[in-house]
């Protein structure tokens, strides 16, 4: 999935939460990847593991449309949140790679409900606020695949 918006030529900043559910390995081994300005990187992210922070700081030389994307290449459910895109100075240091985070505790895999896509309430990583308090929550995007889908 990707969002593409009008860029300036500068620095740029891109941070997200990544959370995932069982994702096994697809065709060469690939899990999950990043990409930003046709940069695209494995992010070997696989199994279960809790929301865990990428941060990715990036030249763009020319004025253009860009944006980040994240996929998911293999069977499993692939959570992205909270994306975001910030100009930053030359000050902050570019990134050969994606940077990422802690990983808080996974979460607990679902009984029998699948669903192939869809917009899930969480509670956002950052809040101090109770889960269940409005100001807490917010939507994610959950993508799922199967093997079947791979082959």
């Amino acid at each position: 999935m990707t969002q593409n918006v009008e860029l300036s030529p500068g620095r740029y900043r891109v941070t997200a939460y990544l959370r995932g559910l069982d994702i096994g390995k697809g065709t060469y081994n690939f899990t999950t990847e990043f990409m930003f300005d046709g940069k695209y990187q494995q992010l070997n992210k696989n199994g279960t593991f809790g929301w865990t922070k990428l941060s990715c700081v990036a030249e763009i030389k020319e004025k253009k449309q860009a944006g980040p994307s994240f996929g998911l290449m293999a069977p499993g459910y692939f959570w992205i949140d909270d994306v975001s895109l910030e100009r930053v100075g030359d000050e902050v240091a570019l990134t050969e790679a994606p940077v990422l985070g802690n990983e808080e505790a996974p979460i607990a895999p679902p009984r029998t409900q699948r669903r192939t896509a869809g917009l899930f309430p969480r509670a956002h990583p950052s809040s101090s606020a109770p889960a269940a308090s409005p100001a807490a929550t917010g939507m994610i995007l959950a993508a799922e695949t199967s093997r079947a889908d791979l082959s």
